[in-house]
């Protein structure tokens, strides 16, 4: 299902004080363009799911310290005898510092119970803690995965920000292409209906006996070539029509298509910025030495990667965990359960491999990936900054070329202007009129396009600074 633009357009107009309510509801502005994009477009969509997967992703790590139950039960009974009857359960709660804390109860009876599993008739009651003393004191996978888990959060948001600035330029480059495209058509309407008009003029003239017969001829396939160029151009503007329409969606992934009403606005109604000025740009380079999101991103990239070697440094330390627990009976009679310190079970697991390689080998990894991850921030700094200076010159040098063919097509039209006045009169050829028609048109071609290289080259500027999307 597509839905006409115009007239969603015209009801958001009526309808909202929106940014769309600001203009000719048949007129489809950039910041018009823009908002679809960003409110609608499959991709927008995307980069919020990014950051809604991260904090699930989140969600998911901090689930890691949830405390659990936990229960086992064991029974057998065979020729009407109850061999044995295990029964343990309990609750265990992880803690941040690496500790974990249990408190469990136990019971065992049968005719056949190993001696060791053999508890008070009550059953019996333990609390206790387990305490990593060497590796995972400091850190271990769970902290560690929770860690990430908050860094990738963080770098969700950059990511979205990469995704919106990259998804801004590229429709931008489209809808600025569309408006040229546009602009061209209607200056070959206005150059095919001035050849008709000179056609028919010069008919007349041969009909008089004023003009030969060639000039008519001359005349007739002008109006066939701007015809012929007119035609190239209509359907260069409906080819890229149809690939802003890409852009163009509206609330539950419905697409939207432009109606032939729907134009973009003429070269006259823009309004083309200034340039920024060179105190400007640098305070764009700087901040976008600090908060572009690409370069952000190899932050991020460059903590995580921090977290993995401070991890792989602790797996170079020997496993010594040491458990505690208190055991007591419990009091039927006053309902509740006394410990005492001598009632206990204690424990201590230790494990340390000799040669340490496959350790010692993770964590030289650990440290290229790193260097590796500086180089690419460099490199991408590097690139940003040539990228925004590339943009900021050809911006001012396009602002020159802009000023420059706006004055060469008034002068053009002046000369034009003169000539026909000589032509009425008899002191100029037809030749001559047709070929100072033909030069205003080429420079007014390429006017039109010099505004949308501005205006792409100024976005452009933004984009390479990471803040078109803003």
């Amino acid at each position: 299902m597509r839905v006409v633009l115009l007239y969603l357009l015209a009801f958001l107009t009526i309808s909202s004080k929106s940014l769309l309510a600001q203009a000719n509801e048949n007129t489809l502005t950039e910041d018009q363009f823009l908002w679809y994009v960003k409110k609608f477009h499959p991709i927008a969509m995307l980069s919020n799911l990014v950051v809604s997967n991260a904090n699930s992703n989140l969600l998911k790590s901090r689930g890691n310290f949830d405390p659990y139950a936990y229960g086992d039960l064991s029974q057998k009974n065979f020729d009407e005898k109850n061999y044995y009857h295990l029964l343990e359960s309990g609750l265990k709660i992880p803690t941040w510092y690496g500790v974990e804390l249990k408190a469990n109860y136990q019971d065992a009876r049968g005719f056949y119970l190993n001696p060791e599993n053999k508890l008070p008739n009550n059953g019996l009651w333990q609390a206790g803690i387990t305490v990593p003393l060497g590796q995972g004191l400091f850190i271990d996978e769970r902290r560690a995965v929770l860690k990430k888990a908050k860094i990738l959060q963080s770098a969700s948001l950059a990511e979205q920000e990469i995704m919106l600035n990259d998804l801004f330029f590229e429709s931008s480059k489209h809808y600025w292409k569309w408006v040229i495209d546009w602009n061209k058509l209607k200056v070959y309407d206005e150059a095919v209906n001035i050849a008709q008009e000179r056609f028919i003029a010069v008919k007349e003239s041969y009909l008089q006996g004023d003009k030969p017969a060639i000039d008519t001829l001359e005349a007739y396939i002008q109006v066939q070539t701007r015809i012929i160029e007119r035609n190239q151009l209509k359907l260069d503007y409906q080819k890229t029509t149809l690939e802003l329409s890409n852009y163009l969606w509206f609330e539950n992934n419905i697409p939207l298509e432009i109606s032939d009403s729907l134009t973009p606005p003429l070269y006259q109604e823009l309004i083309i910025e200034p340039e920024i000025d060179a105190e400007e740009f640098q305070n764009r380079l700087q901040n976008a030495r600090i908060n572009h999101p690409n370069l952000k991103a190899y932050s991020f990239k460059e903590s995580i990667l921090q977290l993995n070697r401070k991890l792989k440094v602790e797996k170079l330390k020997p496993k010594i965990n040491v458990n505690y627990n208190l055991l007591s009976e419990p009091n039927t009679t006053l309902s509740r359960t006394d410990y005492a310190l001598n009632n206990n079970k204690w424990g201590a697991h230790i494990s340390f491999p000799i040669l340490l390689r496959q350790q010692r080998g993770e964590l030289q990894q650990a440290n290229i990936k790193l260097k590796e991850n500086d180089y690419q921030l460099s490199l991408k700094q590097l690139e940003i900054e040539n990228k925004m200076r590339a943009y900021y010159n050809e911006q001012i040098i396009l602002k020159q070329q802009y000023g420059l063919y706006l004055s060469a097509t008034s002068n053009y039209s002046k000369l034009l202007r003169g000539e026909r006045t000589k032509f009425n009169s008899g002191e100029s050829t037809l030749f001559i009129i047709n070929s100072r028609e033909l030069k205003l048109l080429d420079t007014k071609i390429k006017f039109l396009e010099s505004i949308a290289k501005y205006q792409i080259a100024k976005n452009g500027l933004l984009w390479a600074a990471g803040i078109l999307y803003k």
